[in-house]
């Protein structure tokens, strides 16, 4: 069992999770916007620097992702 510490981790695990390439483009895009709403969130919040790590690493974790099993780069910035 995942035991995990942010809500938006939820999205990231199940995109990084999926075997199915058809279901995969959209949990990424799933998981890139919960981060992006929580950044939207940590504007007027003081993250901690865990958080802000964690982010890091799965940002870059879901780009890998694209770009070894879809052949495709990202397409918007956070």
């Amino acid at each position: 069992m995942i035991t995990l510490k942010y809500e938006w981790e939820h999205d990231y695990v199940a995109a990084m999770m999926e075997e199915d390439d058809a279901e995969l483009r959209d949990l990424i895009s799933s998981a890139e916007s919960a981060i992006e709403n929580r950044l939207e969130i940590l504007k007027n919040d003081h993250p901690t620097p865990e958080e802000v790590e964690a982010i890091v690493i799965a940002l870059a974790g879901l780009e890998k992702l694209r770009l070894q099993k879809l052949g495709e780069g990202r397409t918007r910035i956070v």
